[in-house]
């Protein structure tokens, strides 16, 4: 990283060309979603250090022709959660608004997509955005409604990201990405990105990060700045883990401080050949991804400060960026399973608890931001 530099880990990638669906963060341009994967529950080995969460009854898709849309109330919170943020969920049926404060589930039934193509999933403030990396019709939610055609302005194929500000999102254009207002389709920027480069990617908070001649780049309305000559392993609201490599090819992982610029050492073997992680909002782990023997991902838990890393308790279908979502307090890290049910996991313990929700697969998640439920 070039000195003084400051700073740009949860979509789906468009690429090129067709590979196996957990390398396409590495590959351009990428599809986002902020998805994940869980398998099982284990039982508590410890205290946690939240309420007892809730294991809700499984909630099962409707059969037949369900209506446009269902909506479960639970009478109670989920997770013990208080904040106003929400969990979304994307499966090849429909959309999922899961309100852990509020106890409440709608499930909106949604046409199935033309294509076999990456597919973003794009979480706004008032909408979910699904577009695929194909020239086939992609379609919105709005929150509570039923589904609708996607705009002219934010049809078409191609990648897109969450914008910024939520009411805007990025979407791909002929070497350039554009950012649009979602309500109205008007431009609000647009960041070159050479046709040569093999990956774009959100950058967990509204950016977007791409890999060019001369290292790897963050992207805002503002303009371009590199973050790394070396590989981005992880991305997130406020922390970067690169790898970077001396002119003798020893190579050490950093944590980069994104208001800052700081960088610290991760006492850690990293590796950049794993999809892509995902860093807490508050800077501290990072939901990782190592290879088994047979060359599978599975994920774990790093601390940045002590290196230390735990299993995360559950198994990944599709791993990458878009296979885990952090909640906006840190507290949980939501995952779905190769059954389509979503689990929350406790960082502290590694405990993964099932929400009772499942899906069918593939999944894909993200999280909405919010208010308590007593002022929505």
């Amino acid at each position: 990283m070039e000195p003084g530099a400051e700073l740009l880990d949860s979509g789906r990638d468009p690429r090129r060309v067709r590979l196996p669906r957990w390398s396409r963060w590495l590959l351009v341009p990428l599809t986002v979603v902020l998805v994940a994967v869980g398998l099982g529950r284990v039982d508590p080995v410890g205290p946690v250090r939240a309420p007892v969460p809730t294991t809700l009854p499984t909630v099962p898709s409707p059969i037949g022709s369900p209506p446009p849309v269902a909506v479960i109330t639970l009478g109670h919170s989920l997770l013990g959660v208080t904040a106003g943020w929400e969990l979304f969920a994307r499966g090849a049926e429909e959309v999922v608004r899961i309100e852990p404060d509020a106890g409440r589930i709608t499930r909106t039934a949604v046409p199935a997509l033309l294509s076999g193509a990456p597919v973003s999933f794009v979480v706004t403030k008032d909408r979910a955005v699904v577009r695929s990396l194909d020239q086939v019709p992609g379609y919105v939610v709005p929150d509570g409604r039923a589904v609708r055609p996607l705009p002219a302005a934010l049809s078409g194929g191609g990648a897109a990201f969450p914008g910024p500000t939520p009411d805007t999102v990025w979407l791909q254009g002929d070497a350039t990405m554009v950012l649009r207002g979602v309500a109205d389709g008007r431009a609000r920027a647009f960041v070159p990105v050479p046709e040569s480069t093999p990956e774009v990617a959100g950058d967990g908070a509204g950016g977007l990060v791409f890999r060019a001649t001369g290292g790897v780049y963050a992207a805002t309305p503002t303009g371009l700045r590199r973050i790394t000559t070396g590989a981005l392993l992880a991305v997130g609201p406020s922390r970067w883990v690169t790898l970077e490599c001396d002119a003798a090819h020893r190579c050490r992982p950093y944590a980069i401080d994104r208001a800052t610029g700081a960088r610290r050492k991760v006492p850690a073997a990293l590796t950049a050949d794993v999809p892509r992680g995902l860093v807490a909002p508050n800077g501290r782990t990072a939901a990782m991804f190592r290879l088994r023997g047979d060359g599978t991902p599975v994920p774990y838990l790093l601390d940045l400060a002590s290196g230390a890393s735990r299993p995360l308790g559950v198994s990944v279908d599709e791993p990458g960026e878009d296979a885990v979502v952090w909640s906006p307090d840190s507290r949980w890290l939501f995952t779905t399973a190769t059954t389509g049910m979503i689990t929350a996991v406790d960082p502290a313990t590694a405990v993964p608890t099932e929400l009772g929700v499942a899906l069918a697969t593939p999944g894909q998640l993200a999280v909405r931001p919010g208010q308590p439920a007593s002022r929505r």
